[in-house]
Order: structure tokens, then C-alpha cells, then sequence
């Protein structure tokens, strides 16, 4: 081998050991980043972009693999920007100063959603009914152009629109790398909104859904759309209560305004108009009506305080008031009274003595009777205006009843003043009255004429004498005797004395009646009423009047009809004697 060839080859044996020895430098001064790319919710992130640049020079690139990690060979150390970004994720840049070789480990690089929303707060507090707009500030912070669907997730009868700043409400966003937006949620809260409510705004692109949580509590708002005049009252068990209330329109458009009223259970309640019961009304911005609220109570309701909610319901608004009834022990308190406390009467008579029961207390009562030192033989009942026998009544608070007592006095009583005590009894109370019989004694007239016949003959007249006794326990006064009935005009009955103005007891006094019959008068049997009166008494009796044949025409015409016979009798013993004498 020539001395050439020996030189060529020692110097490429030479070469091939300077690169190999410069590979193996630059290998051993090589930087390898490692590490995991998530998501904010933890989630690996598959096919993110990692890239290094050093001093503003790009040096070289990676993506992630499905399970999120990536390798990322650097030249050496030094300081580097290493930036990740994904579609839809933000672009985040890291520093790095890297002062050793071999693999650094970056551990987790976590990669917020492209879009940066802030709301300024995502807890706020307003009224029921209220209208609020929350500033939000939408930038894209990504490295790509997006593409942006805006929903939002809100309760029922909820109120809720995105709104740019001219307050056009937008759907979508078409939004570049560090474009910013400034939108305004705007929310009205329905009027019967209640505690905390949840609201989510909802903004899709990318295949990237981000939610950004909002929570709006309901602060309870009295819209005073029914007012009581009363907010406390104090009544007892059995009671019947009427508040007077005021419904009001104060919303800004004509409503119709649903009321009711929610007692406590086994009470009776409800919203009246002029006496009428009524669940609705309509009632123009700023128009009110006066209205009752009307409450039953149960009768064994126990003392306490209770509360009656009253409720008026127009569009979303739900308006309540309430009224705070304090019951208190009920009682009755019972009372009699009587237009006359003294009556007269006589014996053997019945006596009603009208009276008036009052519960002038708080709860209903049943009312029995009792009497006390009325003496034996009378006996009593107490009746209703209908004739009904009571043994006890039932009477309301602030009610009264008219009951009537009625008495019954022996036949054989004398004359005398009987007093005697009345008594109501209720549950609780009962109420006493001091009533009296003043009792005068009977009136009673005997007749003691036994033969009420007599006989005339017509043209004739007859007396009649007819005696009265005084046999009762009091004198009679202004005695006299009338007829019955119209007399016939052939006969008449004259009376003397017409009249006997008083009859002392055992007394006895005689009218003589004189009947006259006319000449015309046709013979029979005649009857004749008469009635015996005075104070307190009246007796009936009828005299017959026996008219028979005798005297007058009848008689001349009889005479004359004898001698008739009389002559003709004689004419024919004349004529037969002359027949026996030829």
C-alpha cells in the first residue's frame, strides 16, 4: 500500500471519530421534556399541540397521544417558551430555564376552555319580580377562531336573555383569537320565586361545552296586592269573625287578582264582596275594593294564637298577608229578662208569661230551665213561639231567644199573690228571675130558675122572673140579659132592670122579662136565646115559649061557628016537632 493511501485512510478513520465523538457531545447535552395535558374537569386531553420556541425561534413541536402525555426532545439547556394549545382550549405559554440535561419531567399542564367567561359574581340577591342585568365579559383566549352557541338552562317561568351592548339578543358568537365581548345577562325573576334559584348559561363549540353556573336567590317581596285592615285579633272558640280588607292592583297593567284564604285546619274562611263569597276580581293599575274576610271557628278550638295566611295570586305574582287570631277561654254569660214580671190571672186559668234569653257571652251554650217555689198543684212548661214544648235551647253568642212560660193554676185557689223564681242555665252561667201571679179569684154566676117554659095565647103577654146568684169568689159588675138572636115581629121581650152594675158574692138579683105576643101571633112553640152576662162571665139558656089557642078572632069566629050550630039545631027540632004535631 502506497504512503497515499495510508494518509486517505488515516485521515477518514480520523473524521469518522470526530463525528461520532461530536454525536455522542451533542447526545449527552440533549434536554427531553415529558408530561400530561388535561382538561379543567382532570379530563386527558388527546392530539394538544406542545411547542418549544428559544428566543423567539421555534424549536420544535409534539401532540399529545390519547392517554394525554407527550415527549419533547430540546437541543440543550437554555431558557424556553414551551406553549400548549388544542382546539377549543386555551393557548398557555410556560418559561422554562433548563439547566441540565436529560428528561424533565413537566408533570400536568392543565388547559382552561378557549373561552374566558366572567360574570363579575355568580351569586346575587334581588326581589321577587325584579329585573336584573349582570355585566359578563366573553374573550377568546384560544388559538383558533370559534364559533360560539349560547344557551341558557333556566327555571320554568323564568325570564333570561343574553343581550349584546346595543341589547340585541344573541344566539351565537363568531369570536377570534383575544377577541373580547361585552354581553349582559338580563333575568326577571318571576313574581312568586322562592329561595335559591339555579341558572346555567350554556356555551357550546369546539365539541366543548362550557357551563357557567349563576345563582339568583329570591328575596320575598310584599306586592301588597291584599291588605288587611287588622293584622291581630282576639276572639273565642265558636266565634264568627269579619276583617275587613283591601285588595289592590299595584302591578303596571290590568290583572285579574286570584285571592283566598288559607286558615288552620277545621276552620271555615273566605274572601266576601257585598256579602258575596268571591275567589277573583279584576281590577285595573292602581284600583283597590274594599272586601271581608270572613272566619268560622270551630267550637272546641283551644286557646292559643293561630294564623289565617291570605293569599292573592296575579300573573307570576304571588302576594300574602296574615292575620294572627288570638284565642282566648270562651264562656256564656246568660241573661233573662220579662216585659212583666207580675201577671194577673184567676184561678183554674193558664197563665203565659213571655221572656227573653240573651247570651251575652263568647261561645254557644245549651239552656236548660228550672222553676223553684212555685207551690204544689201548679204546674209549669216552657214553649217556643211555635206551641213546641222545650226542655233546653241552644243559643249562639250575642243571640237571643224568646221562650214563653206557661203555668197552670188549681181550680180551688183562693185569691193570692204567688212568687216564684225562673231560672236559665248554661255551661258556665246561669241567669235568675223573680216573677208573680197576682191571683184575683174566679167570677161564677149561678142561674137558679129550674122551669124555663111558659104560655100565652096570642094578644096576650106573660112575665118570665129569672134569678142570678153571685156564687164566685170576686163581686160582678155590670150584670145584664140580652137575646141571642132577632125575635120574630109578632113577639117581644121586655127586660127590667136592663142592667145590675154590681153583685156582691152570695148576692142575688131578679130580672123580670115580659113577653108580649100580637093578636097575629100563629100558636106553636117558640124558643127564645138568652145570654146572662158581666165582667168575666157569660151563661147561655133558651126559654121556650109554648103560644097556644084561645081568645081573640079565633075565639069569635069558634063562638060564632057554635051559635051557627046552635040555630041550625034548633031550626030542625022546630021543623020536627011541627012534622009530629000533624
Amino acid at each position: 500500500m502506497c504512503a497515499h493511501s495510508l494518509v486517505r485512510r488515516a485521515i477518514g478513520l480520523l473524521l469518522f471519530a470526530i463525528f461520532t465523538l461530536a454525536a455522542v457531545v451533542s447526545e449527552a447535552q440533549q434536554v427531553t421534556l415529558i408530561g400530561v395535558v388535561t382538561d379543567v374537569e382532570g379530563s386527558l386531553l388527546e392530539d394538544a399541540i406542545i411547542e418549544a420556541y428559544r428566543d423567539g425561534s421555534f424549536i420544535g413541536s409534539t401532540r399529545t397521544l390519547k392517554n394525554g402525555y407527550f415527549s419533547l426532545v430540546l437541543p440543550g439547556t437554555g431558557t424556553y417558551e414551551i406553549v400548549a394549545y388544542k382546539w377549543g382550549y386555551e393557548r398557555k405559554s410556560l418559561k422554562l430555564d433548563l439547566m441540565t440535561t436529560g428528561t424533565t419531567n413537566l408533570g400536568r399542564i392543565t388547559l382552561d376552555y378557549a373561552l374566558s367567561v366572567n360574570p363579575g359574581t355568580t351569586y346575587i340577591v334581588v326581589d321577587q319580580g325584579s329585573t336584573v342585568e349582570l355585566p359578563l365579559i366573553v374573550s377568546n383566549i384560544g388559538a383558533f377562531t370559534l364559533l360560539v352557541n349560547v344557551s341558557i338552562d333556566a327555571p320554568p317561568e323564568w325570564s333570561v336573555a343574553l343581550l349584546s351592548e346595543q341589547y340585541i339578543t344573541v344566539r351565537n358568537l363568531m369570536m377570534n383569537p383575544r377577541d373580547t365581548r361585552a354581553l349582559k345577562v338580563r333575568i326577571r325573576v318571576p313574581g312568586h320565586a322562592e329561595g335559591a334559584n339555579k341558572l346555567t348559561l350554556v356555551f357550546s363549540y369546539a365539541n366543548v361545552t362550557q357551563r357557567i353556573p349563576l345563582t339568583i336567590e329570591s328575596r320575598y317581596r310584599d306586592w301588597e296586592l291584599v291588605i288587611p285592615f287588622y293584622s291581630e285579633v282576639t276572639s273565642f272558640a265558636g266565634s264568627k269573625l269579619s276583617i275587613p280588607l283591601k285588595i289592590v292592583n299595584t302591578l303596571e297593567r290590568s290583572a285579574t287578582i286570584n285571592v283566598s284564604a288559607i286558615p288552620p285546619r277545621g276552620w271555615l274562611a273566605g274572601v266576601t264582596i257585598n256579602g258575596t263569597q268571591v275567589t277573583s276580581l279584576r281590577l285595573n293599575p292602581g284600583e283597590n275594593t274594599v272586601a271581608q274576610l270572613t272566619v268560622t271557628l270551630p267550637e272546641n278550638v283551644e286557646p292559643g294564637s293561630y294564623v289565617i295566611v291570605l293569599q292573592a295570586k296575579a300573573l307570576d305574582i304571588v302576594s300574602r298577608s296574615t292575620v294572627l287570631v288570638h284565642i282566648e277561654p270562651s264562656y256564656d254569660r246568660l241573661e233573662v229578662e220579662a216585659q212583666s214580671q207580675f201577671v194577673v190571672a184567676q184561678p183554674g186559668a193558664k197563665v203565659t208569661i213571655p221572656l227573653r234569653i240573651t247570651n251575652d257571652g263568647t261561645r254557644s251554650t245549651v239552656v236548660s230551665f228550672a222553676v223553684d217555689d212555685l207551690p204544689t198543684g201548679y204546674n209549669w212548661i216552657v214553649k217556643d213561639e211555635y206551641e213546641n214544648i222545650l226542655s233546653a235551647i241552644v243559643i249562639l253568642p250575642k243571640e237571643s231567644r224568646n221562650v214563653f212560660l206557661t203555668i197552670d193554676i188549681p181550680q180551688t185557689v183562693s185569691p193570692t199573690v204567688v212568687t216564684f223564681i225562673f231560672s236559665a242555665i248554661g255551661t258556665n252561667s246561669s241567669s235568675k228571675i223573680v216573677l208573680g201571679i197576682n191571683i184575683i179569684g174566679k167570677p161564677s154566676i149561678n142561674i137558679m130558675n129550674q122551669n124555663w117554659e111558659i104560655e100565652l095565647i096570642p094578644g096576650s103577654s106573660t112575665i118570665f122572673q129569672l134569678l142570678v146568684e153571685n156564687n164566685g169568689q170576686i163581686p160582678l159588675r155590670e150584670i145584664s140579659i140580652s137575646l141571642g138572636s132577632a125575635l120574630l115581629g109578632n113577639m117581644r121581650v121586655d127586660v127590667e132592670p136592663t142592667r145590675v152594675l154590681g153583685l156582691q158574692p152570695g148576692g142575688r138579683a131578679v130580672f123580670t122579662l115580659t113577653v108580649i105576643a100580637n093578636d097575629n101571633l100563629e100558636p106553636g112553640r117558640y124558643l127564645i136565646p138568652l145570654v146572662i152576662g158581666g165582667e168575666g162571665i157569660r151563661e147561655e139558656r133558651t126559654l121556650a115559649v109554648n103560644v097556644r089557642v084561645g081568645g081573640g078572632i079565633f075565639y069569635s069566629v069558634l063562638s060564632l061557628l057554635v051559635l051557627v050550630l046552635a040555630l041550625l039545631a034548633y031550626l030542625l027540632t022546630i021543623r020536627k016537632l011541627r012534622g009530629t004535631a000533624q
